[in-house]
């Protein structure tokens, strides 16, 4: 499907992050693949590793189909989920102060207590070596998802993170890159060469998430 910028219109191609006519956020997010066989980089679409010929796996729509169904019409590449955000007086008024342990993978977190996790919504998945595992809360109109990607092959996951980019921030108490998407928060930091995102519906929410 073709894609457009939403701000000034521009043709995009497939994977671009930024439009190379304005400079703005698509709202694209690049998961980079590695031959099992042999650990070259390739593209998603690719039946065979270029560089050694090893026959790989069609990839798997993985959150594309699952955030369907909360988002409205307009689809963007790179999955984001589409929700409204409400105000940050409107959120304190909800919170309650206490929060709750979760862990997604090995990674512990504490996140406000009201949040609920939707187990629906709760990914495990291991895609020829491309472990991917995600979890999902929601209060109300706000909601947190957590996701973990790693390889069992040797893939620098600080690499990864260096190359989806974004503005350098320190958050959740970790060094690593902020990103504000079309109608969600994220930041992306590597922990035990585990690359971590945190997507937000309000960007407060991420001054409230520890990692633990």
């Amino acid at each position: 499907m073709t894609k457009f910028c939403k701000n000034c219109g521009c043709q995009l191609n497939e994977n671009e992050l930024y439009c190379p006519d304005c400079g703005k956020a698509t709202g694209n997010r690049h998961v980079m693949k590695y031959c099992p066989n042999c650990g070259e980089e390739i593209d998603h679409d690719e039946r065979f590793c270029r560089n050694c010929g090893v026959e790989l796996k069609k990839p798997k729509v993985k959150r594309e189909s699952m955030l369907d169904k909360y988002r409205t019409p307009i689809i963007i590449l790179g999955v984001i989920f589409a929700i409204v955000i409400v105000a940050f007086g409107a959120f304190s008024a909800l919170g309650t102060g206490s929060v709750q342990e979760v862990h997604v993978d090995s990674i512990g977190f504490t996140i406000p207590d009201h949040f609920e996790e939707d187990t629906h919504l709760k990914i495990d998945d291991n895609d020829s070596g491309l472990i991917y595992k995600s979890k999902f809360w929601q209060s109300d109109n706000d909601y947190i998802q957590i996701d973990v990607m790693y390889s069992e092959q040797y893939v620098d996951a600080r690499e990864i993170a260096d190359y989806m980019g974004g503005e350098k921030a320190t958050m959740i108490g970790h060094d690593g890159y902020y990103n504000e998407l079309e109608d969600s928060y994220s930041f992306s930091f590597v922990e035990s060469n585990k690359l971590v995102t945190v997507y937000t519906s309000d960007y407060n929410l991420l001054g409230q998430i520890k990692s633990s």
